[in-house]
């Protein structure tokens, strides 16, 4: 019996968070950015969002040391994500740099992603390199906003829509 195997993958993004004060539970989240990791079966790629910087409210609940890592994430956390990825098995690396941040500055559970067929589907490594970074920055970009600016529930809503009719029934003459 000749069995065909479909190729699989594994997309999963992770929002980076700064907890305020670890001894609350009620201690202010500041967003970070997301992270990314792709797992196919002929290519791995790792992608990130942070955020370009923070206000000075922000910066002033932060300690020194958190301050300087914070003050230009993406020249702090990229490159030890990176450094993680390279030495790492394929599909570990985002969890492995969860595990290295997992106080005040944390990376929280990461949720998977639908894979987009194409991925699946394409042979040409070259091409499946150029996919997969294009639609990894859209993808990373989205969840990034989304993060930072989550829909908003400050008003009323619409109730489902009501709708009437009227049936007539032809009568015959």
């Amino acid at each position: 019996m000749n069995v065909s195997r479909l190729p699989t993958g594994q997309l999963r993004i992770a929002r980076v968070v700064y907890f305020t004060n670890l001894q609350r539970t009620d201690t202010l989240e500041i967003p970070v950015g997301v992270i990314g990791e792709v797992n196919l079966n002929s290519l791995r790629a790792i992608g990130t969002a942070f955020r370009p910087s923070f206000n000075a409210d922000e910066l002033a609940l932060m300690g020194p040391v958190m301050r300087k890592i914070l003050s230009r994430p993406s020249d702090v956390l990229w490159p030890e994500f990176r450094g993680i990825f390279k030495d790492c098995k394929p599909g570990l690396a985002l969890d492995l740099f969860a595990q290295q941040h997992a106080a005040s500055l944390s990376v929280l559970a990461p949720s998977p992603l639908d894979i987009p067929r194409q991925w699946l589907l394409e042979r040409d490594v070259d091409r499946l390199e150029e996919i997969v970074r294009d639609r990894m920055k859209v993808t990373l970009t989205d969840e990034y906003f989304k993060f930072l600016f989550p829909p908003r529930d400050d008003g009323p809503t619409v109730d489902d829509p009501t709708v009437e009719e009227e049936v007539r029934q032809l009568v015959a003459a």
